[in-house]
């Protein structure tokens, strides 16, 4: 016979061994009294991007946070009020560690924090993490200072190795056809990210890795005549 109840004492998005041989309220029990018991539980997740406190953030950003082997979901509030009253983001379907947001406000203090449900329950949320968007656009910039990046450049992606997903950033002078690509090392491509016109400034795009098998993969972007591939890796 099985008992069932709520599980206290236990912290950490992960697994908990039980022995049991009384009784009590709360544990779940197997016919043998010496069995050991698995129970999976949540543990308080924690932000990566942006930086506690950062400023200057742009006005679309990508939100991460720690990945758990354990979460089969995450749930990321964004909000600019410390109750998370009315958030601009409050999503409960996410499955991976990225999120992009935005268009934001112009010089304001935002707020986010993120929690990660395992089978049976979900975790506290994370400690919160307050960051504010720069304080005027380019277009209101004084005309004889730069507005924007001064040439075209491919960054590394981060995190690298990733699994599932990284984020992939490029940088442009001037408004140009572009093309930003993945594919394997022997030359095949594996997915198209980008495609067409894009705005001059920086671009991050995330790249989901979603039914491709570990290993050593290229990212190349083509721009104007700008060509530039870099690596990155594949672990799952």
């Amino acid at each position: 016979m099985y008992f069932y109840g709520p599980f206290t004492g236990i912290t950490g998005l992960g697994t908990t061994t039980l022995i049991a041989n009384t009784f009590s309220p709360g544990i779940r029990y197997n016919p043998n009294p010496y069995l050991p018991l698995t129970v999976t539980n949540a543990k308080t997740l924690a932000m990566v991007a942006p930086a506690e406190y950062a400023t200057d953030q742009p006005l679309t950003l990508v939100l991460q946070w720690q990945c758990s082997p354990c979460a089969q979901l995450y749930h990321l509030q964004l909000a600019d009020n410390l109750t998370f009253q009315n958030p601009i983001v409050d999503d409960s379907t996410l499955t991976d560690t990225l999120r992009q947001v935005g268009p934001l406000k112009l010089n304001t203090q935002y707020y986010c924090h993120v929690s990660g449900k395992t089978e049976s329950s979900w975790s506290s949320y994370s400690t919160v993490t307050m960051f504010t968007t720069v304080s005027s656009s380019p277009t209101n910039a004084i005309q004889d200072k730069p507005t924007g990046p001064r040439g075209y450049k491919l960054h590394q992606n981060f995190p690298n190795p990733f699994n599932p997903s990284t984020l992939i950033r490029f940088e442009l002078p001037n408004p140009s056809k572009v093309q930003l690509k993945v594919f394997n090392m022997l030359g095949q491509e594996i997915s198209t990210l980008v495609d067409g016109d894009q705005a001059q400034g920086v671009h991050e795009v995330v790249y989901n890795s979603t039914g491709v098998p570990s290993g050593v993969y290229l990212y190349s972007l083509r721009a104007q005549g700008f060509v530039a591939a870099k690596t990155m890796v594949l672990v799952k």
